[in-house]
C-alpha cells in the first residue's frame, strides 16, 4: 500500500517534507516511523492523505473490469457532457463563434481528436 508519511522539525511545529513509500501494511508504515523518528526529526503518517489514495486506487481496480467497448462508450458519453457545458458556457460569455470554441467543440462531437492545435486553449486571435 502507498503511504504518505510527514517529516516534521525537532520541534514537531512545521512539516519539512513530505515522503511517499510503499508498505504492506499501516503496521509496518508506523514501525518505520517510530525508527525512524529521533534523528532530529519525527515521522508520522498522513492518514487521511494515505486513506484517500488507496481508496481511490481501490476504485480505479474494480473499474478496471469494464470491457473496452465500455470504456469507449463512457468516454463518449463524457464527451458529450462536455460538448453540452462548454456550448453554453460559450455562448453566455458571447464566444460560441470562435475559431478555438468551435474547433474543442468539433472534437468532442466527433469524439476523436480532429484538430490537434485546441492547447493552449485561448480566446486571443
Amino acid at each position: 500500500m502507498r503511504v504518505f508519511i510527514d517529516e516534521f522539525d525537532r520541534d514537531c511545529r512545521t512539516i519539512t517534507n513530505n515522503l511517499e513509500k510503499e508498505f504492506d501494511s499501516i503496521q509496518e508504515a508506523e514501525e518505520w516511523c517510530r525508527e525512524a523518528s529521533g534523528s532530529g526529526y519525527t515521522y508520522l503518517i498522513d492518514m487521511s492523505l494515505t486513506k484517500a489514495i488507496n481508496e481511490g486506487l481501490n476504485m480505479l481496480i474494480q473499474d478496471s473490469h469494464l470491457s473496452s467497448q465500455e470504456r469507449i462508450a463512457e468516454l463518449e458519453a463524457i464527451c458529450a457532457e462536455a460538448y453540452q457545458v462548454i456550448g453554453v458556457l460559450a455562448d453566455e460569455v458571447g464566444v460560441f463563434n470562435t475559431l478555438p470554441v468551435i474547433k474543442i467543440l468539433d472534437n468532442l462531437s466527433a469524439s476523436q481528436m480532429i484538430h490537434k492545435d485546441v492547447l493552449p486553449f485561448t480566446l486571443k486571435e
